[in-house]
């Protein structure tokens, strides 16, 4: 009798020890609003371009902007000569002609308000301020900007862009 308790004390030590860390793995992952926000940062970092910049990098910053982009993007966002439904193909080959232009991009994007509408779809007001400079010209802005995103193979994909008028005069 007194061996059988024996094997039920580490049977009952491993048990309580799975379901702890069961318990802090349920606890401590990141929540979709979380999730979310990250791409965001993602697409800033993705975007952003400082000093003389190597193709190997550029083609780095470049795939994962591509990875961040559902395949269709609809984009409606005031003096954007490409509004409309685009290709993430597209906007890849767009950004990457862009940033030649350009010595130094800053992308910073502030007050990200998540909303979920469910497990799939999602929208996000945030703020962005783009700083870009090349030799002879500097220039910086701030605009309110209403994102979708989609849930794709357990990850959030941006699928549209448009300005949202809160600040637009």
């Amino acid at each position: 009798m007194r061996r059988k308790k024996h094997l039920w004390r580490p049977l009952l030590k491993l048990l309580l020890v799975a379901g702890v860390a069961a318990g802090l793995f349920y606890w401590l992952r990141p929540s979709e609003e979380k999730r979310i926000r990250k791409q965001f940062q993602r697409l800033s970092e993705a975007i952003e371009k400082s000093g003389d910049e190597g193709n190997a990098s550029a083609a780095v910053k470049m795939f994962a902007l591509g990875n961040l982009l559902h395949e269709q993007i609809d984009i409606s966002i005031r003096d954007f000569p490409y509004n409309g439904e685009q290709s993430a193909e597209t906007l890849i080959s767009l950004a990457t002609r862009g940033r030649s232009f350009f010595r130094t991009i800053s992308v910073d994007i502030y007050d990200i308000e998540v909303i979920l509408i469910d497990h799939e779809l999602a929208d996000a007001r945030c703020v962005a301020r783009v700083a870009v400079e090349s030799d002879n010209y500097r220039d910086h802005g701030v605009r309110h900007f209403m994102a979708s995103l989609a849930k794709i193979d357990k990850s959030w994909q941006f699928t549209g862009f448009r300005e949202d008028e809160l600040l637009r005069k």
